[in-house]
């Protein structure tokens, strides 16, 4: 989302690895083990199901920005964790189960 980028003053770059860093750490959660967070990186439909929660918490973020956050960098990231960072309590078991089922080649 671009606003969202825009808000968070960060490079496309910059706001691509926040995203990454956040699917990172939400399989990493979830996943038992390296194989499990191996799977679960390389699903696309668990990759998607989460990004929607993310876009839908982002935008929350963005409506909140004018009220209460400072106008710094830092202050607009604090707000931006504080609100995308509640996707760590949302799973979904079915998708994490057929993501378990994958092989990988390599």
């Amino acid at each position: 989302m671009n606003k969202i980028r825009k808000a968070l003053l960060m490079t496309e770059e910059e706001y691509e690895c926040l995203i990454l860093h956040h699917w990172f750490e939400w399989c990493e959660k979830y996943a038992l083990n390296q194989d499990e967070l191996q799977k679960f990186l390389a699903n696309a439909a668990l990759f998607r199901w989460w990004k929607s929660l993310y876009d839908h918490m982002e935008v929350e973020f963005y409506k909140k920005l004018p009220f209460e956050s400072d106008d710094s960098k830092k202050g607009r990231y604090l707000l931006h964790l504080q609100c995308v960072l509640k996707v760590r309590n949302f799973f979904s078991k079915s998708l994490m189960s057929n993501a378990k089922k994958l092989e990988l080649h390599g």
